[in-house]
């Protein structure tokens, strides 16, 4: 198996053309290694046998060790705004 960085839980692009897949698995296969996958977007079921040309051009967007450290109140208070103003009644506006 090629010496990657890639891992099980990174989310990469270039597998497949219009969505990022998280790595479920990588695997050695004969002179390729075998990538499963889940379509982010779709939830899709992937597994490609890639050469190290193939996995050498993918791109990892996220690594498995990825954590938000955004500023979760300003978060929440944004979505609460928005949920409030959703369910207002027609014709009430604050």
């Amino acid at each position: 198996m090629p010496d990657t960085d890639l891992n099980a839980g990174d989310i990469v692009a270039g597998l497949e053309p219009d969505e990022h897949v998280e790595i479920r698995r990588i695997a050695p296969f004969g002179n390729k290694t075998l990538l499963e996958g889940i379509g982010v977007t779709s939830r899709r079921e992937i597994k490609r046998p890639l050469g190290p040309d193939e996995l050498a051009r993918l791109t990892k967007m996220r690594g498995a060790d990825f954590t938000p450290d955004g500023d979760a109140e300003a978060f929440l208070l944004g979505f609460d705004d928005r949920a409030n103003k959703a369910i207002l009644p027609v014709g009430r506006f604050s």
